[in-house]
Parts: structure tokens; C-alpha cells; sequence
């Protein structure tokens, strides 16, 4: 009614309202006093409560007005409070989920009160719920399966969710089902939603939505994954949850996980560490669910160990039962990071990468100084065992290198330096004004970061810098189409002056920049990439003096592209 004037003029006969457990109670007397003759409230007391403002009275005739449900209001708390209220009517059977998610929900919650529609599945091929666990996925503080607090705040987040969350959203959506990706953190929410935005995996359809347990209420999506950041050594939300706790932090647990499992019309994932559910105390969220995961003769709840899954070669996998099997397909290509480097951990990590590459190797690195040498003999050990060898290098102009060419202490060894690097790779292409560190190996590994592979100073003499390595195919095919490599790996040559060309950057005029699409948040390019001859030819002047004038030929690196460079000559 805040958002709408017309619908709060009123008055109404009648007034229905939807999801009033969520809504304030001052909010809904609004609503309520536009009703002339009924007024009937729909509403969950076992879901979510409203949202608190951020200043509540303090007063207590007042502050109850806002902290109080309209449920709490008239006497209902618990389910048999609702059966037994003579104002409230009970819908006890649900159309939208199956039996094993509402026995798993009137554990938490509903005390034994629901019922399914929905016939049993067969749990071994088509489990209703799905328990993955991240034990085993990193080790220590700094591990990917280890819960972070935000700093200064109450919020906690994990890079396992994301990347399991990321895997299972991208398998369901390919099968034409929508995913809802719920968590009770909002950072959390944050960084799963921009690690799919990054990829290009919002905005499509089906849907795939990540948000928050608040955010779904009164939604419904085929495939739910519920990612609580659980990691078994720092208790969050979902493990104090107990809907029998008068507090409200565990009562609110225990709600925000019903919220989350109840939106799912087929399938259930629950991302957390089995130590969390091991160490759970009676009764709460984690014991109910880790009581259905141990059910006998057959589980109720499915577990998948997601550290024997992520990173499994495709010859490996042959042995594991179908479940485990479609697991690991929907595991299979994604990213994995392994560790955080520093400058002096990255060298011997990334040569034996470079040893062991079989199939192709892509560099870029903007600088190539002394460092270089230490790695040309890896490279073409590599290029002996038949491995593609792609550099990415600044281009001639670059200050830095010029400065050394015009030293005589230094001028030997920098004219060497990109002769030698030509002589090992298949491929050096030359970027005006590149930044990027990236070593792909074999379309498999990355290591991205802020060092300089072929530059960075030995012995300590460096700065601090940072590599992080990623393990997965698909990863790694996202980084080399973000880089343009395919299209890098045939640099036109110039007709007139016999120079392979070099890739340059250029702005797109505004007014000829492509139109925001309404179905996604991504801005629209800005700037696009040139091949541009670096030849530069001396010119004398009608008063005698000398310059330098460069080739003006051009050709787009994208073919739909061309139009931007008007009637300037072809390469």
C-alpha cells in the first residue's frame, strides 16, 4: 500500500493479504482498517517474521507493536496452537513439495502437521535432498571451505558455496529448470551473485537467482540449493537454528532454513560441512538433517562428498554410483583455487606447471627482464614435448623497454630478449599498453594475479605481489575467451612494411556504443581492440626538419567491430 496510492485509498468489502507473518504489524493495521466487512490474512508463523526497522522503541507498550507477528498477537505460536485457534483455518497439505522435504521441514518446524501431495521418488536415482559436504576442500583458516566473518560485522561468507553453488546452478539450468540459490547471509548472496554475474550466468532463462532466505519468501523455483556456510568450526545461523528455542536468534534459524528448503518444487541441495551437522546439538536444524541422512534401511537424505567429486579426471570416474556420477558432471570443467602465492611461493608452483604441461601453454605477461631467462629454458623443454607455446608481451614503445635499450649497460640484453621469446613460442603478440598477469596451462589451470612472470625481480628484490591458482576447464575457457585468445593467434602482417602487426586499444565513440540490454546489469563495451601496423617511417619537412610518421593501416579484431574504424586502410 506504500507503493501504490490508488490501492490504499480504499475502502474495500473485502481485504486479503498475502504473507502477512512477514509484514509489520502497524503496516498491516493499515491494510486491516480499509476492510468494511472481512479481512482475511494468509501467512506462515513457521517462515520468516517481518524485517525489524533499524530504530525500534524502546518503550514497551510500542516496541511490542513491532517486534510481535500478527500470528504472536492472537495466541499462535506453534502449530497445535494453530489447529486449536478457533479464528485460524490450518492448510495442511502442500502440492509443491514431495514427502521427504516435508518430513524434513516438520521435524524443524511443523511438528509432524504437513502433508505431501507428491508421490515418493526413488532416493537412489532422484533423491529429493541432496547433502553435499565441503570437509576436506581446504585446510586451515584460509582454506576455500572455511567460513569468514565480514570485518566489523555480523556476516559470514565462504568461497565453497559459491563455487558448489555456481556448479549445480549451471548444471540444472542446462536441463531447462530454474534455480533458486538461497543463503542466510547477505554477503554471501553478494559474492555468489557477482561470481555469476562475472560469468555471464544471471539473467537468462530459466531463471537462476541468488538471494537471500528474506528475499525468496513466497517464491517457488524447480531447483533449490541452500547454502548455509557451515563449515563445522564456527557455528552460524542455520546451527543455533531450533524452532522449540523462545530466542530469537536460534527460533529465526530454524525458520530461515524452512524458508529456504519449502521453495523447491523438485530438488533440495544443502551446502555444509558434515563436521557442523556431526557437532550439532540436539534438535536443532543440523541434527534433524543429519538424523535423515543417517535413516536406515534407506536414507531419507543423500550425501555427496564434494572434495571426492571436484577435480576428478574424467578416467577416474567410472566407478561411482549415479547419483556421484551426476555430481561430478555438474563438478566437472568448474573451478577449483588451490592456494594463494606470494613472490617467492609462485615461481616454484608455476615451473613445475610449465614442466608438466602436455598440451599448450598461454603467457601474458607485459614486461620480460631477467626473469625471463630463468623461465625460456622451461618453455622450451615444453615446446620439445610438442606443447603450443602462446606469449602475450608489451609492445616495442613501451617506455620501460626502451629506457633499457638506450643503456649500454643494459642494451645487449634487451634487444635479445623478444627474438629469443619468438624463437620458443608459436605465437608473440604484441599489446600496446597491457597490464594483465595470467599462465594458462593446458586449458585447465590459471594462475591469475599481479606478478609478472617473465619479469619480476629474483632473490627478494621484487615487491610484494600476489598469484592465485584456479584448477577448471571451464574457468580457464572463460579467461581465454575474456583475453580474445583465439582471435590473437594469427597477427595480420603489414603489405607495405613486412611488420607483424601489434593489438592496440581504442576508445568506442559514445554515440556509437551498443544499446544497454534490458535483460542483464553488464554495461555495455566501451572500448574495442585493433590490429595496428607499428611500423613508423621518417619524414623531412619543407623547413628540413625530421619526423616520425606510424602506418595508419588498421584491421578490427572482431569482424562487427570494423565499422568503428571508418575509411582508414585495411591490413
Amino acid at each position: 500500500m506504500r507503493l501504490n496510492r490508488t490501492v490504499a485509498e480504499g475502502p474495500y468489502d473485502v481485504v486479503l493479504v498475502d504473507e502477512a507473518g512477514a509484514a509489520l504489524l502497524p503496516e498491516l493495521i493499515v491494510a486491516v482498517a480499509k476492510a468494511k466487512e472481512t479481512v482475511v490474512l494468509f501467512g506462515d508463523f513457521c517462515q520468516l517474521g517481518p524485517v525489524m526497522p533499524k530504530r525500534v522503541p524502546k518503550q514497551p507498550e510500542l516496541e511490542r507493536w513491532i517486534r510481535m507477528d500478527c500470528f504472536e498477537l492472537v495466541g499462535i505460536r506453534t502449530p497445535a496452537e494453530a489447529l486449536s485457534h478457533p479464528g485460524c483455518a490450518a492448510l495442511l497439505t502442500t502440492h509443491r513439495f514431495g514427502p521427504d522435504t516435508t518430513d524434513l521441514v516438520n521435524r524443524i518446524a511443523y511438528g509432524g502437521t504437513l502433508r505431501s501431495a507428491r508421490p515418493v521418488r526413488d532416493r537412489a536415482l532422484d533423491p529429493e535432498i541432496i547433502l553435499v559436504t565441503t570437509d576436506g576442500l581446504g585446510e586451515g583458516d584460509d582454506g576455500i571451505a572455511a567460513a569468514r566473518r565480514v570485518p566489523g560485522g555480523t556476516g559470514r561468507w565462504w568461497v565453497a558455496g559459491s563455487l558448489l553453488a555456481t556448479a549445480l546452478a549451471e548444471r540444472h539450468h542446462d536441463e531447462g529448470e530454474s534455480v533458486g540459490i538461497v543463503t542466510p547471509y547477505k554477503v554471501q548472496a553478494q559474492v555468489t551473485h557477482d561470481w555469476l554475474q562475472d560469468q555471464g550466468r544471471l539473467f537468462r532463462t530459466p531463471v537462476v537467482e541468488v538471494g537471500t532466505a528474506h528475499r525468496f519468501q513466497g517464491r517457488e523455483f524447480d531447483v533449490v540449493i541452500l547454502d548455509l556456510v557451515e563449515d563445522g568450526v564456527l557455528p552460524g545461523w542455520a546451527a543455533a537454528g531450533d524452532f522449540k528455542d523462545a530466542r530469537p536468534f536460534p527460533k529465526d534459524g530454524a525458520r530461515l532454513f524452512n524458508v529456504g528448503a519449502t521453495r523447491a518444487r523438485q530438488r533440495v541441495y544443502v551446502l555444509a560441512a558434515w563436521d557442523a551437522l556431526a557437532r550439532a546439538a540436539s534438535g536443532t536444524v543440523l541434527a534433524q538433517l543429519r538424523d535423515m541422512a543417517r535413516t536406515e534401511p534407506e536414507a531419507l537424505v543423500r550425501g555427496v562428498r564434494s572434495d571426492q567429486l571436484l577435480g576428478l579426471p574424467a578416467d577416474e570416474s567410472q566407478g561411482l554410483n549415479p547419483l556421484q556420477q551426476d555430481m561430478w558432471q555438474a563438478f566437472e570443467g568448474h573451478v577449483r583455487y588451490t592456494a594463494i602465492h606470494d613472490e617467492d611461493t609462485y615461481f616454484p608452483d608455476a615451473l613445475d606447471a610449465i614442466d608438466q604441461a602436455r598440451h599448450s601453454i598461454w603467457l601474458w605477461s607485459p614486461w620480460y627482464t631477467k626473469r625471463m631467462w630463468e623461465v625460456l629454458p622451461r618453455l622450451h623443454d615444453a615446446r620439445r614435448r610438442g606443447v603450443r607455446i602462446h606469449l602475450f608481451v608489451t609492445d616495442e614503445s613501451d617506455s620501460l623497454l626502451q629506457g633499457q635499450l638506450a643503456k649500454p649497460a643494459t642494451a645487449a640484453d634487451a634487444a635479445r630478449r623478444l627474438p629469443e621469446l619468438k624463437a620458443v613460442a608459436d605465437t608473440v603478440v604484441e599489446i600496446k599498453d597491457m597490464h594483465q598477469k595470467i599462465l594458462v596451462i593446458d586449458e585447465q589451470l590459471c594462475f591469475l594475479g599481479s606478478l609478472n612472470t617473465l619479469s619480476h625481480a629474483p632473490g627478494g628484490q621484487g615487491r610484494r605481489e600476489i598469484m592465485v591458482p584456479f584448477r577448471g576447464r571451464r574457468f580457464a575457457r572463460h579467461i581465454l575467451d575474456h583475453e580474445n585468445a583465439d582471435l590473437l593467434l594469427d597477427p595480420p602482417v603489414c603489405p607495405d612494411h613486412g611488420a607483424q602487426a601489434e593489438l592496440r586499444k581504442y576508445t568506442i565513440p559514445s554515440k556509437q556504443r551498443p544499446a544497454r540490454s534490458r535483460q542483464t546489469t553488464s554495461h555495455p563495451a566501451q572500448r574495442y581492440f585493433v590490429w595496428a601496423c607499428p611500423a613508423r617511417t621518417t619524414v623531412v619537412g619543407s623547413d628540413g626538419t625530421t619526423s616520425t610518421v606510424g602506418c595508419n593501416r588498421r584491421k578490427a579484431l572482431r569482424p562487427d567491430e570494423a565499422g568503428y574504424l571508418g575509411k582508414l586502410p585495411p591490413l
